[in-house]
C-alpha cells in the first residue's frame, strides 16, 4: 500500500468516556480483533489518577487509545457568532487534548462548528473556526497531539471539500489534519472529493455507511458508499493509520462491532486490489 498503513490493525469508536459499563467492554472488544479505539469525552475534569487507571485498563486488555473525540454541539461550536460559545468550544478541545495525551492518544477529532445560523455566511463561519483553532494551538503549545478536523454533513461548516480545506489550509500541517468521515461525505455527495482535495492532510478516519439520505452509521457494505473508490482515494493520500470505524448498526451496536473483522477484511481487499 502506498500509504504505508498497518493493514493488520483496525479500530472503532467506543462512545462517550462517561458511559457506565464502558470499561467492562475492553476485553470483549479486543477479542474480536480490534486493536485500537476512539473515545468520546463528556468531561475534561477527570483527575489524573482516574485517567491513568483508565489507560491501564485499556492497555491491559491489549488495546490502545488511538484518538479522542472532543465534545460537539451548539454549545461547543468554535464557529459560533457568540464569543462565549466559541470560548467554551476552545476550552473543551484543549481539555480533550490533555485527556488524549494522558491516555496515550495522538489525535483529537474536532468538529469546527455546528449547524450554521441562516444569517451566517460560510466565510464568517470559516474565519471564526480558524481563529478558534489557532487559540487551541496556542493553549496546547508543546503538547504532542494533532487535531483532526472532521468533514460534516450538509448544513454544517466544512461539509464540502472546498470549505474543509479553506479552514485546514490556514492551520499548520504538523499540528492539524483531517478526519475523513465516509458517511458524512456520502450524504453530501463528496465521497471522493473530500479525500482527494484533503489528500495531504488526512490523518484518521470515521468509516461507516449509509443510503445517502441520513447519517445512519451502518457497517460498510450495508449502504451505498462506493468503498472501492473510497479506499483507492485513501490509499493515494497521506493517511497511514489503522482503519477506524464509527458504526452503530444495523441492529444493535454490539452486533455491528462483532462484524467489524469482516468489514475490515473487505476494505483491506480494496486496498490490495
Amino acid at each position: 500500500m502506498a500509504n504505508g498503513c498497518d493493514n493488520t490493525m483496525f479500530g472503532c469508536s467506543i462512545g462517550m468516556l462517561g458511559e457506565e459499563n464502558v470499561g467492562g467492554r475492553w476485553r470483549d472488544i479486543a477479542s474480536i480483533g480490534v486493536g485500537c479505539i476512539e473515545i468520546g469525552i463528556d468531561t475534561i475534569d477527570m483527575p489524573d489518577s482516574d485517567i491513568a487507571d483508565l489507560r491501564k485498563s485499556v492497555e491491559d486488555a491489549g488495546l490502545r487509545v488511538w484518538s479522542v473525540h472532543s465534545m460537539f454541539g451548539a454549545q461547543y461550536s468554535i464557529s459560533s457568532p457568540d464569543s462565549d460559545i466559541r470560548a467554551n468550544g476552545v476550552k473543551w478541545i484543549a481539555g480533550a487534548a490533555r485527556v488524549a495525551h494522558s491516555l496515550g492518544a495522538g489525535i483529537v477529532v474536532v468538529h469546527s462548528g455546528d449547524s450554521q445560523p441562516d444569517d451566517q455566511s460560510d466565510e464568517e463561519a470559516e474565519a471564526l473556526a480558524v481563529a478558534s483553532m489557532k487559540e487551541v494551538l496556542t493553549v496546547c503549545d508543546g503538547l504532542p497531539v494533532r487535531f483532526a478536523i472532521e468533514n460534516l454533513p450538509s448544513g454544517y461548516i466544512n461539509s464540502t471539500a472546498e470549505s474543509l480545506m479553506r479552514v485546514v489550509s490556514q492551520l499548520p500541517e504538523d499540528r492539524v489534519g483531517v478526519c475523513f468521515d465516509s458517511g458524512h461525505a456520502h450524504i453530501t455527495g463528496e465521497d471522493e472529493a473530500i479525500v482527494e482535495q484533503a489528500s495531504a492532510r488526512v490523518i484518521t478516519t470515521h468509516l461507516h455507511d449509509n443510503d445517502g439520505n441520513g447519517d445512519q452509521h451502518y457497517l460498510p457494505g450495508i449502504g451505498s458508499v462506493d468503498w472501492e473508490a473510497a479506499c483507492r482515494a485513501l490509499s493515494a493520500s497521506t493517511w497511514d493509520g489503522p482503519l477506524m470505524f464509527e458504526v452503530g448498526g444495523p441492529g444493535s451496536h454490539e452486533e455491528a462491532l462483532s462484524k467489524l473483522p469482516v468489514a475490515a477484511m473487505v476494505l483491506w481487499g480494496h486496498f490490495e486490489g
